[in-house]
């Protein structure tokens, strides 16, 4: 496994377990709304790390990099919101409804995915209109 593989496994782990310890630790007991935000933790952090180590892990040159920015900024985004739903959730423990904590969740994981399957489709577009731009470029 190369170095930068081992790093973003890391990371992620890290990440994830002190997600799953401050929703599992900080509530004094376990609700529903615990249960579902920590299944759709669970969801988000697997998928990410699929994403991650399948869409990110072929090398590129630096052009590569900066069209797939934009996809990694809103992977480690969808991580963060789910890790605040997550200390939120710990907090309020009973406070919030099963059903608010379903439809919030749902919400969050839909919204990011329809953004990141979206960004990744349109990376051949704008390697295409990059590639057009060069051919068509006027030296003066």
């Amino acid at each position: 496994m190369g170095k930068s593989k081992i790093i973003k496994c890391v990371i992620w782990f890290l990440a994830f377990a002190l997600s799953v310890f401050l929703l599992l630790v900080i509530p004094g007991g376990y609700s529903q709304s615990i249960w579902v935000t920590f299944v759709f933790d669970v969801i988000a952090f697997v998928s990410q790390l699929i994403l991650w180590l399948t869409i990110f892990n072929r090398p590129v040159g630096s052009k590569g990099v900066f069209n797939r920015y934009p996809t990694m900024l809103v992977s480690a985004l969808y991580l963060i919101v789910e890790f605040i739903i997550c200390i939120v959730t710990a907090v309020t423990g009973s406070l919030i409804p099963f059903k608010t904590s379903m439809i919030i969740n749902f919400i969050v994981m839909v919204i990011a995915w329809i953004v990141l399957l979206m960004m990744i489709l349109s990376k051949d577009h704008v390697e295409r209109i990059d590639s057009w731009q060069k051919d068509h470029h006027v030296e003066l």
